[in-house]
C-alpha cells in the first residue's frame, strides 16, 4: 500500500527553508469491515438455513458458508447476500437418499459501511436436465463487490456448482441435477452486490490440482495491504460435474484469504479429474 505524502513549507527566509512531511495511510475502501458468523443446531433435519446478520449501520458485501459433518450427503442450496443487504444466508439439504447423522451449517457474512452506489441485483432462470447457468449483471458503471447464488426447489438433488465472478460486472451461477437426475421443476438465482468503482479493488483466485483425489481445497489470498470484501468458489470436472459437492467457502477471520473445499459424492469413485477454485474480491 503506497502512502500519500503531503509536503508543505514550514517557514521561509532569504537563505533557507524547512519542510514538514505528513504521511497518512490510505483510507479503507469500505470502513468497519468485519466477519460475522452464525451456526445452526446440529441434528438430522432434512434441510437447514441460517443467516449471519450484519451489525446495525453496516451492510453485507459478501460471505461464505460451511457444511459441517455432511459426509458428502448434504448439498448447498444457497450461499448469497440477502436482498436487503442486511446479512448473508446459507442453506443446505440432505441428498435424495437422506442422511441419518447429525449435521449443521455455518454462515459467514462480510459486513462494512455501505460503499457508494451499493445495490443488490438478482436474476432467476429455469433449470434443465444438464448444467444450467444464470447471470446477474451490475448496472452500467458499477462493479461487483459481492456475489452469491441459490437453487430453488432442488430438494437436495441439484448441485450448486458456484458463483463465478466475471470482472467487472457479471456473476455467473451454474447448477446441475445430481447423477441420478431430478424430475422436479427447479430454478437458479444468481446474485450480485454492485457498487460504484472502488480504487484498488482486485479479483484474485486460487485453484486446486485437477485430478481424481477427494476431498480437495484451494485458497485465494488477497494482495498485501488489501482485505477480502467477498468470497466465492466453483467446482467442476468432466464428465462428472454432477457428482461433485462444494462443502466450504470460508473467508478467514483476518479477511486476508478465502478457502474453498469440495468432494465427490459417496461412491462416485471416478478416475476423472476435477478441481475446486476459490475467489476473493479484495480492496484496501
Amino acid at each position: 500500500m503506497t502512502a500519500n505524502r503531503l509536503i508543505r513549507p514550514l517557514s521561509i527566509t532569504a537563505t533557507a527553508f524547512a519542510l514538514i512531511v505528513i504521511t497518512t495511510a490510505q483510507a479503507q475502501a469500505v470502513p468497519n469491515l468485519q466477519r460475522i458468523s452464525a451456526t445452526t443446531v446440529s441434528d438430522s433435519s432434512t434441510a437447514k438455513s441460517v443467516t449471519a446478520a450484519c451489525p446495525a449501520g453496516t451492510s453485507v458485501l459478501g460471505g461464505g458458508g460451511e457444511i459441517i459433518n455432511g459426509a458428502g450427503e448434504v448439498v448447498f442450496t444457497g450461499l448469497r447476500p440477502t436482498s436487503t443487504l442486511s446479512g448473508y444466508k446459507v442453506g443446505a439439504h440432505e441428498d435424495e437418499t437422506g442422511y441419518g447423522a447429525n449435521w449443521q451449517i455455518r454462515a459467514h457474512a462480510i459486513c462494512g459501511s455501505a460503499p457508494a452506489g451499493a445495490q443488490h441485483v438478482a436474476s432467476t432462470g429455469p433449470g434443465s436436465t444438464g448444467v444450467t447457468y444464470t447471470s446477474a449483471f451490475c448496472p452500467s458503471g458499477k462493479h461487483i463487490i459481492g456475489m452469491g447464488g441459490q437453487v430453488n426447489n432442488g430438494q437436495g438433488q441439484v448441485m450448486l456448482l458456484g458463483s463465478n465472478p466475471f470482472d467487472p460486472a457479471e456473476v455467473l451461477t451454474p447448477a446441475v441435477p445430481d447423477d441420478t437426475g431430478y424430475a422436479g421443476t427447479w430454478t437458479i438465482t444468481s446474485v450480485a452486490v454492485c457498487a460504484n468503482p472502488i480504487q484498488g479493488r482486485t479479483l484474485v483466485f486460487g485453484s486446486s490440482a485437477s485430478d481424481s483425489t477427494t476431498p480437495k481445497s484451494a485458497t485465494a489470498t488477497c494482495p498485501a495491504g488489501t482485505r477480502v470484501h467477498a468470497g466465492s468458489s466453483s467446482i467442476g470436472g468432466f464428465p462428472d460435474t454432477n457428482s461433485l459437492i462444494r462443502e466450504q467457502v470460508v473467508p478467514n477471520t483476518a479477511l486476508t484469504s478465502v478457502t474453498a473445499t469440495g468432494r465427490e459424492t459417496p461412491g462416485a469413485g471416478s478416475p476423472d479429474p476435477w478441481s475446486v477454485t476459490a475467489y476473493a474480491i479484495c480492496a484496501p
